[in-house]
């Protein structure tokens, strides 16, 4: 699966990462500058000021993103292993809001929404890392390893079977460029001293009998 990049009508651009939904509001340009996101995208937002005032908002299913005029990262995925929208601000300034709760995220910074809760208080990024998807790479910062499987899914287009047990460890894992999906599940099933095979729909992650 490809990242797709797109030009809005405001002329801010945006990368999508593949299996990311982006909708774009009637009105938008006119009205409003308000879009929707499943998945994850980098976004690079003409200024507001360019745009008669209108700030450019984004909507993910526990959180709002509103922006001024700047280049962030946002991941919202929410999935049996992940529930989370995760903004980091290369940038500029954002808001984020959850739970009526609004938090500055400035750059260099990164906030996440887990669940229903309010935003985290903010901390240093790694912006390298949090755009690592942009090259092909991977970054992952204590997610269960049933997330990162599902990142592999959505980019190769296969099925990787695992057991809960497995799925459930969390790992935090970097790899600035592109690798093969065997390669990364190689280095993940060493954390667990698992070992990986082939099958007919993809991939298979298990503990061999000792």
């Amino acid at each position: 699966a490809s990242i797709a990049s797109i030009t809005l009508p405001d002329g801010s651009v945006v990368d999508l990462a593949p299996d990311t939904e982006l909708r774009v509001a009637p009105q938008f340009g006119r009205e409003h500058r308000d879009v929707s996101l499943t998945g994850e995208a980098f976004f690079d937002v003409t200024s507001a000021a360019s745009q008669g005032g209108l700030s450019f908002r984004i909507e993910t299913f526990n959180s709002t993103v509103e922006v001024i005029g700047t280049a962030f990262n946002v991941r919202s995925r929410k999935s049996d292993w992940e529930r989370s929208t995760r903004v980091a601000v290369e940038h500029g300034v954002v808001s984020v809001i959850a739970d009526q709760q609004p938090v500055r995220v400035e750059p260099g910074q990164v906030t996440r929404v887990q669940g229903t809760a309010a935003p985290a208080v903010p901390t240093v990024a790694v912006i390298e890392r949090e755009v690592a998807w942009r090259d092909g790479g991977y970054a992952f910062d204590a997610v269960p390893m049933g997330a990162v499987f599902k990142e592999l899914e959505r980019r190769f287009a296969l099925r990787i079977e695992a057991p809960e047990a497995i799925r459930r460890v969390e790992v935090s894992y970097w790899k600035a460029e592109a690798a093969s999906v065997q390669e990364v599940l190689s280095d993940l099933a060493d954390v667990v001293d698992a070992e990986i095979r082939r099958n007919a729909s993809g991939y298979e992650v298990y503990q061999p009998e000792r």
